[in-house]
């Protein structure tokens, strides 16, 4: 089976974003096919619905994963893109930047995205990974966003990974 995988990333602060993805796909890219390593989840999960025919058939137990971006204007838009698309991928990563500024916008932005995933994630029992970074300053974003140094990208990435059974190593984004 093929796990389709769809990484949402908002664009408003470019560079970030771009750093993101970057983090994201390089390690997704390592999994392009991969084998179901844990434990077997509940039956309504990726790893827990193949157990029935996988007990009977290790072959069943290999897959191939892959991934496509979809750029939102920013990080407020990234739930209704998910929602849009949310009956054609297996998983979802959320990637984007809030740098707070001045106002309150920031908390009303940040809050409403990260609720908006939340809920999605719940109420269709689908993973969707939280990778949106917020900063105080650009500063700070740079240093989380860059695949070579915090790599939250890779970080959401790695999170998902980890919570299908595709992977046990909780800190290989690092």
């Amino acid at each position: 089976m093929k796990l389709k995988i769809c990484i949402v990333v908002g664009k408003h602060y470019n560079d970030a974003a771009d750093d993101l993805i970057k983090g994201a796909t390089s390690l997704l890219d390592k999994y392009k096919k991969f084998e179901i390593i844990s434990d077997y989840g509940p039956s309504n999960t990726f790893s827990g619905m193949f157990k029935e025919f996988a007990d009977r058939d290790t072959s069943l137990r290999k897959h191939e994963l892959e991934y496509k971006v979809l750029h939102a204007p920013g990080v407020f838009e990234i739930p209704l893109l998910i929602s849009i698309n949310i009956k054609k991928y297996n998983a979802f990563i959320a990637l984007g930047c809030v740098i707070k500024g001045e106002t309150p916008h920031f908390d009303f932005i940040s809050s409403a995205a990260i609720n908006g995933i939340m809920d999605l994630s719940i109420k269709h029992e689908m993973p969707i990974m939280n990778g949106i970074v917020t900063c105080l300053n650009k500063d700070q974003a740079i240093e989380r966003c860059n695949p070579n140094k915090k790599n939250n990208g890779g970080k959401a990435a790695q999170a998902l990974l980890h919570l299908l059974g595709i992977s046990k190593e909780q800190n290989e984004a690092k």
